[in-house]
């Protein structure tokens, strides 16, 4: 599963950016042009607002060459015209939350772009990573012939092309393209053609947004 530390990490840093934002937005520095609430159906929503987006997918291990289990938990805020992201992505040979050896998590911080409409949002965030896990080493020359898998804690890179169709202004469905690389395979495979490690994938995204404001007549 999880590690207890890695929950603690991301839930702080969920935490903080969370109180962050919510900050900035109560001194008023959100209100900017291009940035104007509107309203839909009475209803006042604040357009780029942050928010969250939790996925489950598919990878394809480009070293391991193996199809892998994915999910990750992003969010997603702003201050003034800069869009930030940050989160836990995980790339697994077996179901996410197991204790399987061969693993890839990253803890990420993200820059990108984002464009928002009233049925759509779209966004491509890249940045650094924690990039820590195991993977599959070699078979031990025994009788058994073991599986031996390494151990790897190394900075990486993360990358994710999200599509998000609306079914409200501010809940939506939609699939995400994302890549992680690390540089693991160097420590143990030195020789190798390719130090890099990591996996490709597409997952399936929920998308909840905090714009909704309230309605009019009503604040």
């Amino acid at each position: 599963m999880i590690k207890t530390g890695t929950c603690k990490i991301v839930l702080v840093l969920l935490s903080f950016f969370v109180l962050f934002s919510i900050r900035m937005k109560s001194q008023g520095r959100l209100n900017m042009p291009g940035f104007e609430d509107t309203v839909i159906q009475n209803k006042i929503y604040h357009p780029y607002a942050n928010y969250l987006l939790v996925s489950y997918g598919v990878g394809f291990n480009f070293k391991q060459h193996n199809s892998e289990q994915a999910g990750s938990v992003f969010y997603t805020f702003r201050f003034k015209k800069h869009f930030f992201r940050v989160g836990y992505s995980v790339v697994s040979r077996n179901f996410i939350l197991s204790r399987t050896l061969q693993k890839i998590n990253d803890i990420a911080v993200l820059y990108g772009k984002r464009i928002e409409t009233p049925t759509a949002n779209f966004s491509f965030f890249a940045g650094i990573t924690y990039s820590y896990g195991t993977y599959f080493y070699f078979y031990a020359p025994d009788e058994r012939n073991t599986k031996v898998y390494m151990l790897f804690r190394k900075p990486g890179l993360y990358a994710e092309l999200e599509l998000t169709r609306k079914l409200f202004y501010d809940i939506g469905v939609g699939v995400s393209l994302f890549g992680t690389f690390n540089n693991a395979y160097k420590e143990y495979y030195r020789t190798a053609t390719s130090p890099f490690y990591g996996a490709v994938g597409i997952k399936f995204n929920v998308y909840f947004s905090g714009a909704y404001k309230g309605e009019i007549g009503y604040l």
